[in-house]
């Protein structure tokens, strides 16, 4: 697979030889944790629209 080699390549472009700050880190994380959330939003959501389209009309 040759995508963790251009995520590593990435990477170390944006940070040269050092280890990150705990800063950076915790932007990092964040940003990991922020996208997980958006990606589960965007699930219920979709599952909501699709409940509410199928939705049977007539109550029994």
């Amino acid at each position: 697979m040759q995508l963790l080699p251009i995520l590593t390549a990435v990477a170390e472009q944006s940070i040269p030889d050092r280890p990150a700050t705990w800063q950076e880190s915790l932007r990092l994380m964040g940003a990991g944790w922020g996208s997980i959330f958006i990606v589960i939003l965007v699930i219920m959501l979709c599952v909501y629209l699709l409940n509410r389209i199928f939705r049977s009309k007539d109550p029994k």
